[in-house]
């Protein structure tokens, strides 16, 4: 027994030897010497400063997209208007439809389904009429769109843009 303890111990003293136990565990932690105070004692606040980095960039993209699609819908108001207009004065009727009923049902369409906010006024009709069955008749619709949502950023640089459908058919 006397052997087997004296080996014990032996192996013992050895592993212990080898294996030494960490004076200090912040000694083996990553060091930030080469980094200012202020930024390696605490990150309270991160989340909060990159929000704020990240908000306006991400808002104007929101509104960018509703500008955009507000734009697109008034684009296609007036082109479904110019062809209201223009089945209106193609239709065979004695007397013909004069230039002003069909200006008149394309200013009630676009009065109807336009979004403006109020902010501009209706869209320029210009009408050519035909006289009779294989003359085209014409109508064409103008509307300078305004942006609603970012005036401020963008109508400062663009101004606006004006919108244009036409439609041309034949007289009936």
């Amino acid at each position: 027994m006397n052997i087997l303890n004296k080996s014990i111990r032996t192996c013992r003293c050895e592993r212990s030897e080898a294996i030494q136990p960490l004076e200090n565990a912040s000694d083996h932690r990553p060091r930030n010497d080469h980094l200012p105070l202020l930024f390696t004692r605490d990150n309270k606040g991160t989340t909060a400063i990159e929000f704020s980095i990240l908000l306006p960039p991400l808002i104007m993209i929101i509104f960018g997209m509703i500008e955009f699609g507000l734009l697109m819908f008034n684009k296609q108001v007036i082109t479904n208007a110019s062809r209201e207009g223009a089945r209106c004065g193609i239709v065979q009727q004695s007397p013909n439809v004069s230039v002003g009923a069909i200006e008149a049902v394309v200013n009630d369409y676009c009065l109807n389904h336009l979004v403006t906010f109020g902010a501009t006024g209706p869209p320029t009709t210009t009408v050519t009429p035909g006289e009779k069955f294989p003359d085209p008749l014409t109508v064409r619709v103008e509307y300078h769109y305004d942006f609603l949502v970012l005036p401020s950023f963008v109508g400062s640089l663009v101004g606006g843009t004006d919108l244009v459908a036409e439609t041309v058919m034949r007289m009936e």
